[in-house]
């Protein structure tokens, strides 16, 4: 539910979102939340294959 009024709210097509992998998706709303300014990004450490976004 809240992945879906995430990607609904940033603008992905419907058709789009709901064939996405659900890890592809929530990487893509944490950006998309980093850009508008209400998350940021940390750096990557060693044991981090992607950085994390808080």
């Amino acid at each position: 539910m809240w992945l879906d009024a995430c990607a609904r709210k940033s603008g992905i097509p419907y058709l789009e979102y709901n064939c996405m992998p659900i890890g592809e998706l929530s990487d893509f709303l944490d950006f998309y939340a980093a850009s508008e300014g209400v998350a940021s990004i940390r750096r990557k450490t060693d044991y981090d294959y992607i950085p994390e976004v808080r």
